[in-house]
């Protein structure tokens, strides 16, 4: 609720926000009885720890510091703001641009929107102004880019909807698609939206000898940090081995389970479903990809 309010164009914590909250993110039952029965809590327990934040009690998040800005209703000084990736934009943000005189040129693709969960919306669809496609990619060679669209174009024609049809010309050289590592030294990536994905990506590629490389560090991913490890402690009833202060709180992993769903905490309940999927294999797991990493000029396969 708190994430949301911060990443609105809401002004005022009120009923009003709480039925915006509601009609935008459709909660589970429960949620919707708690916000019925507990409205007036909910909202005054919002602005206790807002205000908090603001006087430094606690510490601010990320989020608040967008919001205090956006309330402060500032003035960029330029001529011309270029937006990119505006399909991503939460209502906040878009609120500040909105607000600005200069000429704003939003750049995007409707197709490519993964933040969702952090309440982005498609800007493109929420604003009012001239549309230019772009129907030149310099990524591919014309024969995938004709192949790309005509599949595009046979899914549009089922939906019966010829005005998102796609005109997309690719460069005049040939793309080759590599469906295996052919022992040519050529290297694959492994590109995944969540880190549950990406663990089931990363187990299909330990039946071989591959050498493997993480962007950003293997530990950065957190497969076997000290919460998955208290996660899969409580899901075993382990407890006297349960580190962590907020596993601590549940007695069975289902109710831990079910509040990451209640509450729409999409980390939670991927690291739910990864101790749930994998359980003692984890270990094992975890222990083979470590034996596997290597630097990055020499991996066989990027995973990021």
């Amino acid at each position: 609720m708190m994430i949301f309010y911060l990443n609105s164009s809401h002004i005022y914590i009120d009923k009003a926000l709480l039925a915006n909250y509601r009609n935008e993110t459709q909660p589970v039952s429960k949620v919707g009885i708690l916000l019925s029965y507990y409205a007036d809590f909910i909202l005054k327990t919002l602005k206790n720890i807002l205000t908090k934040m603001k006087k430094g009690e606690i510490p601010a998040i990320h989020d608040f510091y967008l919001k205090m800005f956006h309330l402060s209703k500032p003035t960029l000084f330029y001529d011309i703001i270029l937006i990119d990736e505006a399909q991503d934009l939460s209502s906040v943000m878009l609120d500040v641009l909105k607000i600005q005189k200069a000429s704003r040129i939003f750049v995007g693709d409707t197709f490519q929107q993964i933040y969702a969960f952090r309440y982005a919306i498609n800007a493109l669809d929420k604003i009012d102004c001239l549309e230019y496609s772009l129907t030149q990619t310099f990524r591919f060679g014309d024969p995938l880019a004709r192949k790309i669209a005509k599949i595009v174009n046979r899914g549009y024609s089922i939906l019966n909807d010829k005005s998102h049809f796609l005109k997309i010309n690719g460069t005049d050289k040939n793309t080759e698609i590599i469906h295996s590592l052919g022992g040519d030294g050529q290297q694959i990536a492994v590109i995944s939206r969540s880190v549950l994905k990406l663990f089931k990506e990363i187990a299909n590629y330990l039946s071989g000898e591959l050498k493997f490389y993480f962007e950003g560090g293997y530990d950065s991913y957190g497969f076997m940090n000290a919460r998955v490890l208290s996660v899969f402690y409580l899901y075993q009833e382990n407890y006297d081995k349960i580190n962590d202060k907020f596993i601590k709180r549940f007695s069975r992993f289902i109710s831990l389970r079910d509040f990451a769903k209640a509450s729409q905490n999409r980390q939670l309940l991927n690291t739910c479903e990864l101790v749930q999927t994998y359980r003692e294999d984890l270990f094992d797991i975890n222990q083979k990809i470590k034996q596997r990493l290597v630097s990055k000029e020499t991996a066989d396969v990027i995973f990021t």
